[in-house]
């Protein structure tokens, strides 16, 4: 099961990812979900975490009928319409 991190400045600080997969191979992010209610206006908010320590939230969006992978991530501020997916 997955880490669910809480919303606060400390937390997130001091959250440190593991970046080996299960099958041993080294990952250049991983995404960290908050674990707010799905009824939120926070659903799909994320902490992105990088190798290199850097860190930014990211809201991850499911398109109708895609269920299986993560359609695409937005950074907070990103426009939708600007999107590479949507060019």
């Amino acid at each position: 099961m997955k880490l669910k991190l809480k919303f606060n400045n400390r937390a997130i600080h001091n959250h440190k990812s593991n970046f080996i997969s299960k099958n041993g191979q080294k990952k250049p992010r991983i995404y960290t979900s908050f674990g707010f209610d799905k009824t939120t206006q926070f659903k799909g908010l994320n902490l992105c975490e990088y190798v290199k320590s850097e860190k930014h939230f990211v809201i991850i969006f499911y398109m109708k009928g895609q269920r299986t992978k993560p359609y695409s991530c937005l950074y907070p501020g990103q426009s939708i319409h600007h999107h590479k997916r949507f060019n």
